[in-house]
């Protein structure tokens, strides 16, 4: 592993996980929804079969696997908006495989959308699922208009989704104040992880270009999702939003905005690196404990 991501992953770690639960679970249906790509986990072929000729006539693309380490094993492969997880399966069940999946979601912006599927329609099996992280459940067998509600609310609208469009919209270039609040560090801390991050990155960048250059989009998923990670543990939220950007491009083949995404993505790099080092030079002008002027978010 590159130094600056194991660096990340041992040093940075959030020191609290907000509470989405709630906000999920009541959400009204968006009346449109964007064309998702959504992964179904469910071991019953026929059951399978079933829900994916629903969602595809819903209109969103759809992957299927058969068990929990097979879902494990296919968002590490590609993005997803939402997972179509049943409860009872072989080799691993949903619950623990949504369990390591919000584990390994610690940390970094995006939570993948996962909905239960169950033959339980019971109170508690509902909680029981909730508890392990998923965000909605429904009984089997699927009606399809309540499936289509469900997807509906846990995904973004055509709206939301237009204001994404700019990889850069609405997004700090790098937020000392909220990475303060999150960390509770002093600056020498902070610059150590930004220096490693930026000695880094023209490296990422070099080889994201040569992945796309040799038709390697594998590997280009791989470099970007790192370097997410690593941007959205610094709170570099400009650059975290591209490389996630990125990652879906290559998922879907598209050359050419993968192409204008590394030209935005150099660009912002030279931003933050701008916006760092003012932002740590105005905080170490301050009294022996600087940061405790800085506003927690």
């Amino acid at each position: 592993k590159d130094l600056i991501f194991s660096r990340l992953r041992e040093l940075l770690r959030r020191k609290a996980e907000p509470d989405w639960r709630g906000e999920e679970i009541g959400r009204p249906a968006s009346p449109s929804c964007h064309h998702a790509r959504i992964l179904l986990a469910e071991d019953n072929a026929i059951n399978q079969k079933v829900a994916r000729r629903i969602i595809e006539k819903i209109g969103h693309h759809v992957d299927a696997v058969a068990d929990g380490r097979e879902a494990l094993a296919a968002i590490e492969q590609r993005p997803y908006d939402l997972i179509l997880m049943d409860v009872q399966m072989p080799v691993m069940d949903g619950i623990e495989a949504t369990s390591r999946i919000r584990e390994f979601e610690k940390g970094r912006e995006e939570r993948i959308p996962i909905i239960a599927m169950t033959a339980h329609a019971l109170g508690g099996d509902k909680e029981r699922c909730l508890a392990a992280g998923m965000d909605d459940y429904i009984a089997k067998p699927i009606r399809p208009d309540h499936l289509a509600g469900l997807i509906a609310r846990h995904l973004p609208s055509q709206t939301d989704r237009r204001k994404e469009g700019s990889p850069v919209a609405d997004a700090a270039v790098f937020d000392l104040a909220c990475l303060h609040s999150r960390l509770d560090e002093d600056s020498s801390f902070y610059q150590e992880m930004i220096t490693l991050f930026e000695s880094d990155f023209p490296a990422k960048l070099a080889h994201m270009k040569q992945a796309l250059g040799s038709d390697n989009l594998r590997n280009l998923i791989q470099i970007a999702h790192a370097l997410k990670g690593a941007a959205a543990n610094l709170e570099a939220r400009r650059i975290g939003r591209i490389a996630r950007y990125i990652e879906q491009s290559a998922a879907d083949r598209d050359h050419g905005k993968i192409k204008n995404l590394l030209n935005e993505l150099s660009l912002e790099f030279e931003r933050f690196t701008t916006e760092a080092g003012r932002s740590l030079a105005e905080a170490a002008t301050l009294d022996s404990s600087p940061y405790n002027m800085i506003p927690n978010r």
